[in-house]
Parts: C-alpha cells; sequence; structure tokens
C-alpha cells in the first residue's frame, strides 16, 4: 500500500494567469453575489487553496481532492454575521445543484 499527500496554494498561479481582480478588494468583485451589503464593503478572495491525497492497495486507487477558496470582506462599516453550528458526527452524503436545480456533484463522507 502506497498513500501520498499534497497541499498547494493556488493564489500565486491564479495570479499569474491573470485573474488579480478576483483577489483585489477595491475591485469589488464578488459583491453582487449579496444583497444589503453596507455601503463601502468589498467581497473578495483572500486565498485559494487544494490538498491532494492518492491511495494505491490492492483494493484499487483512491484519490481525494479538496479545494478551499476563502473569502474576505473589508469594510467601513462593521458587518453582523449569522452563524449556524452543525455537529458531522457520523456519514452523510452532499448533493451540489446548479442554477437550473440539476445535481452537478454527489459526494459521501464516510469517516471521521
Amino acid at each position: 500500500k502506497f498513500t501520498a499527500e499534497s497541499e498547494y496554494d493556488l493564489s500565486s498561479a491564479i495570479k499569474e494567469m491573470g485573474i488579480v481582480k478576483a483577489f483585489d478588494d477595491a475591485a469589488h468583485p464578488f459583491d453582487f453575489m449579496f444583497e444589503n451589503l453596507p455601503k463601502g464593503t468589498s467581497i473578495y478572495l483572500e486565498r485559494l487553496k487544494q490538498k491532494n491525497k492518492i491511495s494505491f492497495s490492492e483494493d484499487g486507487t483512491t484519490i481525494r481532492t479538496v479545494t478551499m477558496a476563502q473569502m474576505d470582506a473589508k469594510s467601513a462599516a462593521p458587518m453582523v454575521v449569522d452563524t449556524i453550528d452543525v455537529d458531522l458526527d457520523r456519514p452523510f452524503i452532499y448533493i451540489i445543484y446548479d442554477a437550473n436545480g440539476l445535481p452537478v456533484f454527489v459526494g459521501d463522507v464516510k469517516g471521521f
């Protein structure tokens, strides 16, 4: 059995490709995604990371990849954010739908 893991900060690579406004708080790149933002608020991409794990064994090959986009906000006024605590203490499945309600990704989490 063999397992390899890697973690990458994709922010610099994305910027080198010319996608720099997403990281610029002065450009207000993601403000359209939110309603009723306080005046002077800017939502932007703080960092983009990816973690990969690949395992080879007699049972087959397993590949796991997680990509994380961390957004941030810059505001002249304090923002109030409601949070919800969720305990994910058992296996579950999840489905990501597109804007038309069609599933584009189905995944499962089996162990903790």
